[in-house]
């Protein structure tokens, strides 16, 4: 079985998998890649000027196992991979949404704090958030150490510990 790569301006990848469910009896795998890749194009017109690649399935399988980053596949020399920076662009996306989340919920704490003249947890809820807003800034720099999208995802982002 095989998947066409597509190459997008922007150098990121689409990959089309022929669903065997959707071959016909006696269709040659030439012919059914080439039928799928038609009805894809014929679909999303926009995607008639990319350059097609079309490769055995077990090539890529390892990147299409986990889709958390495949905004950011790419081909290199032919191989499907990773483009490092628009993974750890990804991830610090993941890691503001959740900065976010948690400073929206420490927020209705800290007005409660200050709603009873509970100045010692406002306090601490002041410093929790301050300390949040410091995360992205040492994510960055981590994740700037990290070669794989493998240990960007298993990166653990230094959250505090709420009060």
């Amino acid at each position: 079985m095989h998947v066409h790569l597509l190459t997008r301006p922007d150098g990121s990848v689409i990959v089309v998998g022929l669903a065997p469910k959707a071959r016909r009896d006696g269709e040659a795998d030439a012919t059914f890649a080439a039928r799928v890749l038609a009805r894809t194009l014929e679909a999303n017109p926009k995607w008639k000027d990319y350059p097609v690649m079309t490769v055995p399935r077990a090539d890529v399988a390892p990147m299409l196992s986990n889709r958390r980053f495949r905004n950011a596949w790419t081909l290199q020399a032919g191989t499907l991979t990773h483009d490092m920076a628009k993974v750890r662009g990804i991830r610090m996306e993941e890691i503001r949404v959740e900065r976010y989340r948690r400073l929206t919920a420490s927020d209705i704490r800290l007005l409660r704090a200050r709603d009873q003249g509970d100045i010692v947890l406002e306090q601490k809820l002041i410093t929790y958030r301050q300390a949040l807003g410091d995360v992205p800034g040492q994510a960055t720099a981590d994740l700037a150490q990290s070669q794989t999208a493998d240990a960007i995802e298993a990166y653990p982002p230094p959250w505090p510990v709420e009060p």
